[in-house]
């Protein structure tokens, strides 16, 4: 068997060479895995955003197309709808609370209501609970039939937006019932 004497391994030449190719090597890594994580985390986050406002847009469906009595978007944005039940009035307050981005969602029962003229004064509503988080903006239009005080439809537009990212969600309901559009009767907040 043959001995190799010129084989006395890496020089120290040889071996920085390498270092650098490894160093450049896991900086691209590095660089590639830190990209493909900040984009998930934005798409997850615009996915978040949408599916809130998905979410919300549902729940509000649900009072607005089977509104019976009236209803009225308020000069903040709120939203107010009126259902005649068999003994008395619900009235449903949709609004973005002004101290935190949330939508809530308040709610009462009175027995003397009239949806053609009504008054708000002696109406109080529960401490409300949370529709939604991330709520940057909420505003709610009614359009009236042409040259009739009804409403047709309601129009919800809502802001989402964070950690840099937003979603705005608008969507139009078109009312079932004939309802008294009671936009000019709602209080400020």
């Amino acid at each position: 068997m043959k001995k190799l004497f010129g084989n006395r391994g890496f020089t120290l030449v040889e071996l920085m060479v390498a270092f650098a190719i490894l160093g450049v090597v896991m900086l691209s890594v590095t660089f590639v895995i830190s990209t493909s994580s900040n984009t998930y985390s934005k798409i997850a986050m615009d996915i978040n955003l949408q599916y809130e406002s998905q979410l919300a847009m549902g729940q509000l469906q649900e009072y607005i197309i089977d509104c019976n009595a009236s209803v009225g978007a308020g000069s903040d944005g709120s939203l107010y709808v009126v259902d005649k039940k068999d003994s008395n009035y619900e009235i449903y307050k949709f609004a973005k609370k002004p101290d935190a981005d949330e939508l809530y969602f308040y709610k009462t029962a009175v027995d003397d209501f009239d949806p053609a003229a009504p008054g708000f004064s002696s109406i109080t509503f529960d401490s409300g609970q949370l529709m939604s988080s991330y709520v940057k903006a909420f505003s709610a239009t009614v359009a009236a039939s042409s040259g009739s005080q009804n409403a047709s439809s309601v129009i919800i537009t809502i802001k989402y937006g964070t950690g840099g990212e937003s979603y705005n969600g608008c969507q139009t309901f078109a009312l079932r019932n004939q309802v008294r559009n009671i936009s000019s009767s709602v209080p400020l907040g």
